[in-house]
């Protein structure tokens, strides 16, 4: 809401005081087995299993469903007492509970010791993981996607209205809009869309949460009508 880059919302944790950290090498030339906590089993064979047969071939791992965790129907302590993982996948909004609970491995020793590069990262998506993480590095985001405000300057000189600026919010952007003689309008993909992307940075709770309530009737979205009717 306040920058023009959005990240994925999903990054990989070490979780600490399982079965052990492989080295690369590790990895490379023993016969290992990692416990991964993932959506699904099925998910990640889908998008992960090729290509770690490719790069590791020694490589053996389990993955261990985290549904529960992700659509809340178990707290995270509870998870954790029940699941013994060596990486975990989730939305950074259960860093700091995972970190103050003990359960997560610091990288930044790991990659000093080893010299593992940071180079093929994204560095701005590595510095917001240390936000998350109060300074320290917890996980990596596997990917990102990120989102830009464009605007027509000609229009805007047109009808004397100030240039967007960076860290805009919500409200400033929409006020923005409303100085045009249409307003704001938005299409792609849809304008319920729009709305989730308005209200979703309100809250650290993971999109799934949001989604299983109606969107006319939950406070994301009451928050986000009243935003747009308003003006």
């Amino acid at each position: 809401m306040y920058s023009n880059n959005i990240y994925s919302y999903y990054c990989l944790f070490f979780i600490t005081g399982c079965t052990g950290q492989p080295s690369p090498s590790e990895l490379n030339d023993s016969e290992l087995t990692l416990n991964i906590g993932y959506f699904s089993e099925k998910q990640f064979e889908n998008r992960y299993s090729s290509l770690l047969s490719i790069e590791y071939p020694k490589l053996n791992y389990n993955v261990i469903p985290t549904s529960d965790l992700i659509t809340e129907r178990i707290s995270v302590q509870e998870w954790t007492a029940e699941n013994a993982v060596d990486l975990i996948y989730l939305p950074p909004a259960y860093l700091r509970s995972l970190a103050n609970n003990g359960l997560l491995q610091e990288l930044d020793l790991y990659i000093q010791k080893t010299s593992f590069s940071l180079d093929a990262f994204v560095p701005s998506a590595v510095e917001l993981m240390k936000q998350y993480g109060d300074g320290k590095l917890y996980g990596l985001a596997p990917t990102f996607y990120s989102r830009a405000l464009v605007y027509n300057s000609r229009l805007f000189d047109q009808y004397g209205v100030p240039y967007p600026k960076d860290q805009m919010t919500w409200e400033e952007i929409i006020d923005l809009a409303h100085q045009f003689p249409k307003g704001l309008t938005h299409s792609y993909p849809s304008n319920a869309h729009f709305l989730i992307n308005i209200g979703q940075p309100r809250t650290s709770k993971p999109t799934m949460k949001i989604r299983r309530k109606s969107l006319w009737t939950a406070p994301h979205g009451q928050i986000c009508w009243s935003l747009l009717l308003s003006r």
